[in-house]
């Protein structure tokens, strides 16, 4: 799917890959159903396969020939079929076939409502219109929900953006470990009134860029909303002093550091993506 999304984004969504929950894989995802998108009739059980066929085609498939040209034009700034061309060469990639599962698909009349549920926890509802006897797509709305998990645990983020004026694909599995108070390190000043945290974190890549991941990206946080960014340097294996780039499948292992309040209590492990406007992964401490 091309344009713009972000979830948990996460995984991904983002973009929103995952039915998540601490689960390490994705529900499968049914086939796509014997139909065309072109298939209009006065059947509305048919109706609604060629209104779910459009849309995994433009999921699944990247084809921008599935789009309404209101929504073409809409979505990209310009008209006639320079906003087709516009689609077909963007380099955003989006949702996979297996970032998600079809929940529904309802017609009335000439307009369908196919509802995607997407692995990140969150969910897809498009609006499908039905133009000279083809279904299209002609409006997605997201509906962003942050995965949720306990502590030992993976979850999946991914998330499309713009970075440095080019298209990142950012798909991440991160699992937090474990989280332990750790005795100051010999070399790193400890503030007043603080002490030390260690979290364990586990990031594995599955992007098809070269992606970054940092130590701040991870939270502590209580239930009074106070929250507390990593730091990468203290406990060893470091799981980054300030940025770790990340190569497509590439795994990273280490400690994200942290300096806390005395009597903080941290009731969960936040993390968000370097430049994502998604929701953060969220992972729950027993209190």
């Amino acid at each position: 799917m091309r344009l713009r999304w972000g979830f948990a984004t996460g995984l991904l969504i983002l973009s929103g890959p995952l039915g998540c929950g601490g689960s390490d894989t994705a529900a499968p995802k049914p086939a796509a159903p014997e139909a065309t998108a072109s298939a209009a009739s006065t059947d509305p059980a048919a109706d609604a396969r060629a209104a779910q066929t459009a849309v995994q085609k433009w999921v699944d498939d990247d084809d921008c020939s599935m789009l309404s040209q209101n929504f073409l034009e809409g979505s990209y700034g310009t008209t006639g079929t320079d906003a087709l061309a516009a689609c077909d060469g963007d380099g955003y990639e989006g949702l996979r076939a297996d970032d998600y599962t079809v929940a529904s698909a309802d017609v009335d009349g000439a307009v369908a409502t196919v509802l995607l549920d997407v692995v990140d926890g969150s969910e897809r509802r498009y609006k499908v219109v039905r133009e000279d006897d083809q279904w299209l797509v002609d409006d997605v709305e997201s509906t962003p929900s942050a995965p949720r998990a306990a502590i030992g645990k993976s979850l999946r983020l991914f998330d499309a953006y713009e970075l440095d004026g080019e298209p990142l694909d950012f798909r991440l599995t991160v699992a937090a470990l474990s989280l332990r108070d750790r005795r100051a390190p010999r070399y790193t000043p400890t503030k007043p009134g603080r002490r030390w945290m260690a979290l364990r974190v586990r990031a594995v890549s599955e992007s098809s860029d070269t992606i970054d991941v940092a130590s701040s990206s991870f939270e502590l946080a209580n239930a009074d909303g106070e929250r507390f960014a990593g730091e990468g340097y203290p406990f060893q294996p470091t799981f980054g002093h300030d940025v770790s780039r990340l190569r497509p499948e590439e795994k990273l292992t280490g400690y994200v550091s942290f300096q806390v309040p005395r009597k903080f209590k941290a009731t969960e492990i936040r993390f968000s993506s370097p430049g994502s406007q998604t929701e953060p992964m969220v992972w729950e401490l027993t209190r």
